[in-house]
């Protein structure tokens, strides 16, 4: 390939084609300064719908749309929980927005203390010194302690990894909303990271990881104790596949800078097979897993994408090249010097040089050009300089 060819390719051509809706997986390949992380940005774009402002009241419709009164209790429990708030009355249950909301929705206005009671009851724990209850379900969730506070059981809460994200999220649209009072709201179908040396499965997929939590003391009602457990959670990866289960109308994306800085096998782990195309969920050779630190069984949603950039003068990767080939499309991103313009040098214009005088004018492209050039017969394809080495001298 010439040096004229290789710097041909126009941005148009490594952007992805959003009209398709199978899965793609591409990696965007070159030397420094060629702007593959740019085009993760732009793809960024792609995936983030601007949505008009939406009152704070129908938010709290949507986040309790088709929620079971045990989960709206949870909800309520972490919502407080926030404020340091972990004993709570029945009272102070039905007051609080969350659950006045519900019964709104189900045409409720009427016994609402003996709903909450027997929900509370329903999913308090067998051994509970406190409660006493014959038809329990088969999950504990809450318990009372001897003042009649209610309080999330602890071992409860790794069961509400999903509630707890569901109201992150509602959180974060109230304050959104705060924020932008007159303006689009931006809600996010993609997750950013860069991998380095020390990313790994824990991160990307789910770990064991340090919790800190209040848990109340059964002998006084007004005594919090911080304690640290360790609870298994999920990472970047898992949560973009679990919002995209939730929503397969929409097309979701997970965004890796800088794939090659980390141990590709260690980080994916088993999802490496799953991430295929052909091995997506609801596809003809769809497979499922069972987590490493959850046993939970998984598999790729088919609406998440997946786009990474690679640094091609990295050689670490060298192993799993042919394995990544194989998931992966790969698309090179030379460098542009077309993009790049002419500068003025103002010494010698200071000097009396006319401003049109050559040795007045820099033309960065053709010097980006030229040096390449000379890299490659030297010291080879892969040595080349990025356009945006040259970017900071734009005016």
């Amino acid at each position: 390939m010439s040096i004229s060819n290789l710097f041909s390719m126009p941005l148009d051509n490594v952007m992805p084609d959003m009209s398709a809706h199978e899965p793609t997986n591409i990696i965007y390949t070159g030397v420094a300064g060629t702007g593959k992380t740019y085009r993760l940005l732009q793809i960024a774009k792609q995936y983030t719908d601007y949505l008009p402002k939406t009152e704070n009241e129908d938010l709290l419709e949507q986040l309790l749309q088709g929620l079971s009164w045990r989960e709206v209790l949870c909800l309520v429990f972490l919502d407080l929980r926030a404020e340091q708030q972990d004993l709570l009355k029945v009272r102070e249950i039905i007051d609080h927005p969350f659950f006045m909301t519900k019964a709104a929705q189900n045409s409720r206005d009427k016994n609402l203390d003996s709903t909450a009671w027997l929900e509370l009851r329903r999913h308090s724990p067998t051994n509970s010194q406190t409660v006493s209850f014959d038809n329990r379900a088969s999950q504990a969730y809450f318990d009372k302690d001897n003042s009649g506070s209610w309080y999330l059981l602890p071992e409860s809460m790794v069961l509400l990894e999903d509630l707890s994200q569901q109201l992150a999220e509602f959180q974060q649209a109230q304050r959104d909303n705060q924020a932008n009072q007159n303006q689009n709201i931006a809600q996010q179908r993609f997750s950013m990271v860069s991998f380095h040396q020390a990313y790994g499965y824990e991160e990307f997929v789910e770990g064991i990881r340090p919790v800190m939590s209040g848990t109340a003391q059964a002998n006084n009602s007004h005594s919090n104790q911080n304690q640290m457990s360790y609870a298994v959670q999920d990472g970047a990866f898992l949560k973009l596949c679990q919002r995209a289960a939730r929503n397969p109308q929409q097309r979701y994306a997970m965004l890796i800078d800088e794939i090659n800085r980390a141990n590709v096998s260690r980080v994916f782990g088993e999802l490496l097979s799953l991430i295929e195309p052909d091995k997506r969920a609801d596809k003809p050779n769809a497979m499922t897993v069972s987590l490493a630190y959850s046993g939970r069984a998984f598999s790729v949603p088919a609406n998440v994408d997946i786009y990474a950039t690679m640094n091609t003068q990295d050689h670490s990767l060298a192993p799993l090249d042919m394995a990544l080939r194989r998931r992966f499309r790969f698309m090179d991103c030379p460098p542009q010097p077309d993009l790049l313009s002419i500068i003025y040098d103002s010494n010698n214009i200071d000097t009396g040089l006319s401003d049109d005088s050559e040795a007045a004018m820099i033309d960065l492209s053709k010097l980006l050009i030229g040096l390449n050039r000379r890299i490659v017969q030297t010291l080879g394809i892969e040595a080349q300089l990025g356009h945006a080495f040259y970017s900071p001298s734009l005016s």
